[in-house]
């Protein structure tokens, strides 16, 4: 089984980046930034999409799965859902975050023609799988780690 993980946030706050695994082992990880060589690079990682495959040998017909941890979160979900930061970083950091968040979005239209989303890139709407981006955190340990049993606790920052 051949999948892709991609994170693609379109907030700017997220180095986007890319794995490829076939039949549970990874065959390459590389970040958005590293091809594209612009630091903190917030765009779809296409580029690196694009890199995994050639590494591999393979096309994008080829992948099973593409696993994305991508919110699409309302305003009013985000506000209510990060209230309880507010304690935790402060008044003035939790605002400033929010405004982050939802005024320095990245472009959602490329000049160069690379593609800005999942869905211009032509990927097959039926094979993207949707996860918890806490979860996808915890599993990425959980799964790499070498023992049989263990405990994952994972704490995102705001």
């Amino acid at each position: 089984m051949k999948i892709i993980g991609l994170t693609s946030h379109r907030t700017g706050v997220h180095d986007n980046s890319v794995v490829l695994m076939v039949d549970g082992k990874v065959l390459f990880a590389e970040a958005e930034e590293r091809i594209s060589r612009h630091k903190h690079d917030g765009r779809f990682p296409y580029l690196a999409i694009k890199e995994a495959l050639k590494s591999a040998n393979i096309r994008t017909g080829d992948i099973d799965y593409f696993a994305s941890s991508d919110p699409e979160e309302s305003l009013i979900k985000t506000l209510l859902t990060s209230l309880k930061f507010i304690p935790a970083v402060g008044f003035k950091t939790y605002l400033w975050q929010v405004a982050n968040r939802f005024f320095s979005r990245v472009e959602t239209t490329s000049s160069s023609g690379t593609p800005t989303d999942y869905f211009q890139a032509g990927f097959p709407k039926e094979k993207l799988v949707k996860m918890s981006h806490y979860l996808a955190h915890a599993a990425s340990t959980y799964f790499a780690c070498p023992w049989e049993r263990c405990l994952v606790v994972a704490l995102d920052g705001f």
